[in-house]
């Protein structure tokens, strides 16, 4: 969720129940404990104060920075131990891949 928000900017939280696949219930939850812990923050929307935006804070920006730099690492470290032959397969997998991820996403309800 922190890194939904930090991709996508502030946003409401029937879109992201819907983007994250969770029930708003428990999304309330996570934003809860993620304000808590000073990485969201809360704030009203522009169109109805009464409907609530969650926007990733400074802290919780630079924890989704280094999240992602350290999986990078972790990912491409790995790919340079693989022969030629996997990274060939590697890389001719990746736009299958990608074309999946999107037609998951888009089978979202």
């Amino acid at each position: 969720m922190l890194a939904t928000t930090a991709r996508n900017g502030p946003a409401g939280l029937t879109w992201l129940a819907q983007e994250e696949g969770m029930n708003p219930i428990m999304l309330s939850q996570v934003v809860w404990r993620l304000e808590d812990a000073g990485l969201l923050a809360r704030r009203p929307g522009p169109r109805d104060r009464r409907a609530a935006l969650v926007e990733v804070t400074a802290a919780g920006r630079r924890l989704h920075e280094r999240i992602r730099a350290e999986r990078t690492d972790a990912v491409s470290q790995l790919i340079e131990h693989l022969g030629a032959a996997d990274r060939a397969t590697l890389d001719a997998a990746l736009p299958v891949r990608e074309q999946l991820a999107r037609d998951l996403k888009d089978r979202r309800p």
